[in-house]
């Protein structure tokens, strides 16, 4: 996938997938060396464009993620 910036995602963790989240970055390296995005809730994400009030995000390697 050429860019997943604005991309629903889903992560799965061992126990269960999350869904409604969006990858608010590119795919990009960590400080520990990790390939990473970093995601939000749809919530959060639709608030960003509506006031421009910076979501929370979430550091998630991209192998537990999937773009929908």
């Amino acid at each position: 996938m050429p860019t997943v910036a604005g991309r629903r995602v889903v992560l799965a963790e061992p126990s269960r997938a999350l869904r409604d989240l969006r990858a608010v970055t590119e795919v990009y390296q960590s400080s520990d060396g990790d390939v990473c995005v970093r995601v939000c809730s749809e919530l959060e994400w639709y608030r960003w464009a509506w006031n421009g009030q910076l979501p929370r995000t979430r550091e998630v390697p991209i192998d537990l993620l999937w773009a929908e």
